[in-house]
């Protein structure tokens, strides 16, 4: 599409803009592979998006080339680490096997067990260059060896079927190592910078279950994950890839299956499980951690366990912030949610992700069928109370995240069943389709009920950024009784994008335009 000089015609230069829309829309691919859309983040200044390919997850990264598959390398096991070895045994480094002569270039290394004096053990993530290593043959760097391999390596998969959840956090305190963490509860966690992708697996455990995290989150400089029949466990101190009792990680029992975790600033993290408990972990580390619990009513349902200020969750009895269960304890003035209620005893069993949007200090909650329910916190910009709307997305959603960009600006995306990955927020159609919106007023009797009165015009105010051209104004009288007929309405003229010249931005406001449009309409009826 090419579009040469300019034109007066307001409605003939968006219809030029839309069909250049529509025609770079069509360039967006999806995802390679089938089914649902797993996962998708925003990590740094790149997307990232999980879909199975028939027999394993892919992780795949946005380019200008449409969707690339990452490389995850393969793992090799090590044990009988040699004094000195960890300052040789470095990404980077170029190993082989003495007997089996493959070689290897190391992209990640993890110790885990043991000391470097001929007892350390743990894994490498490493580039195969040629050949396959053995079980029990010596590692070398440089012709010397260094450790001994337990196991052959092995290629790094993912299996199909989990949902991702993510964090981002600097554990390792440079300007360059803030990484991105996340599992799906049907394989291990993991840590990727970027380039690598490093499991995150416990010492020595034969137990399946030890290595599929369903929830994740950072806490003073911990990294927590909760494991299937209600385990939780913690990094070591600084290190979020050693889960070792050994080397000051730490395990604890929930009692039941865990359904969300959220570090509030710091200061406590929020733990919701199923059987309805809240807990609160409180302290820095192992030496003086207190789990204690907050609510033996209140706990959240699968993947609504959000931070917007406070942490919120969805149980039973509606949406609830931790602030309020704490000040309130197990009585249902906890929840905030009771104007709602009827909504969300309807989709109860239909609930795929809440997220937030930190622009509008808002909480949503997305179900099986598209619809959105949005709580919007009214007290951050000096309000008492909490706001509902609903918002109705056309493409069925899987998976949400809402993370951070290298900005430090919230991005939220979410994937679909048909492999396409959305970011929401943006752009003011729903991929290439109207949005649509009604706002519905309570009946206005001017403080007189019960005499008889008419209404000659109503006037609309609106600040908008375009001009609109198909909004309509419907009226109901005497409270919408059945009698009395839904008047067809009217079609406000309303101009939109004005703005202050020498104040706003050149290109990005119409100077004929009003700052807030004004119209009116005449009614009619009674």
């Amino acid at each position: 599409v090419e579009a040469q000089g300019g034109n007066d015609d307001q409605d003939l230069d968006n219809q030029w803009q839309l069909l250049a829309e529509d025609y770079y829309r069509d360039l967006i691919t999806a995802v390679t592979g089938s089914g649902d859309i797993l996962g998708a983040v925003q990590y740094g200044a790149t997307k990232y998006a999980f879909r199975s390919d028939g027999s394993n997850t892919v992780m795949y990264k946005s380019s200008a080339s449409g969707w690339t598959a990452v490389t995850f390398f393969h793992l090799l096991r090590f044990d009988s680490g040699v004094t000195g070895a960890d300052a040789d045994l470095v990404p980077g480094a170029t190993i082989d096997g003495q007997s089996s002569g493959a070689t290897a270039t190391i992209k990640s290394i993890v110790q885990n067990a043991g000391a470097w004096d001929g007892t350390a053990a743990g894994y490498m993530v490493v580039d195969v260059t040629s050949g396959t290593f053995q079980d029990a043959e010596n590692i070398r760097v440089g012709g010397v060896n260094k450790c001994v391999a337990d196991g052959a390596n092995s290629a790094i998969t993912l299996s199909p079927g989990g949902k991702f959840q993510f964090v981002e956090h600097n554990y390792y305190g440079s300007s360059d190592t803030s990484y991105l963490y996340g599992c799906d509860g049907v394989n291990f966690a993991w840590e990727f910078d970027g380039e690598v992708l490093t499991p995150i697996l416990f010492p020595g455990s034969t137990n399946p279950s030890y290595n599929t995290p369903k929830y994740i989150e950072a806490h003073t400089t911990h990294l927590f994950l909760s494991f299937p029949g209600g385990r939780l466990a913690h990094s070591s101190l600084g290190t979020p890839l050693v889960f070792s009792g050994l080397m000051a990680a730490a395990a604890f029992g929930l009692g039941a299956e865990c359904t969300g975790l959220e570090s509030r600033a710091g200061q406590v993290l929020a733990i919701y499980t199923q059987d309805g408990k809240t807990y609160g972990l409180y302290g820095t580390d192992v030496t003086n951690w207190d789990m204690k619990v907050i609510s033996e009513s209140f706990g959240g349902k699968d993947y609504t366990v959000r931070s917007l200020g406070t942490v919120f969750a969805i149980d039973d009895q509606g949406i609830v912030p931790l602030e309020r269960v704490q000040a309130y304890g197990d009585f249902e003035g906890a929840t905030v949610s009771r104007s709602v209620r009827p909504i969300l005893d309807q989709y109860s069993d239909s609930i795929v992700q809440a997220f937030t949007a930190k622009d509008r200090n808002q909480y949503r909650v997305a179900f099986s069928d598209g619809t959105i329910l949005v709580m919007s916190d009214d007290r951050a910009v000096g309000g008492s109370n909490y706001a509902f709307s609903t918002l109705q997305y056309p493409d069925i959603p899987t998976c949400f995240s809402d993370n951070s960009d290298e900005s430090g600006n919230q991005v939220i995306l979410f994937g679909d069943s048909s492999g396409f990955v959305y970011q929401a927020e943006k752009g003011y159609t729903f991929d290439g389709d109207e949005l649509e919106s009604v706002c519905k007023l309570a009946f206005i009797h001017a403080n007189s009920p019960s005499n008889e009165k008419r209404w000659h015009k109503v006037y609309t105010n609106i600040e908008a950024e375009w001009p609109i051209s198909t909004m309509k104004i419907k009226w109901e009288t005497n409270y919408a009784t059945p009698h009395k007929p839904i008047f067809a309405g009217v079609t406000p003229d309303i101009k939109g994008g004005g703005g202050y010249f020498d104040v706003d931005n050149f290109d990005q406001i119409y100077f004929d335009a009003e700052q807030f449009s004004s119209a009116y309409n005449r009614l009619s009826g009674r």
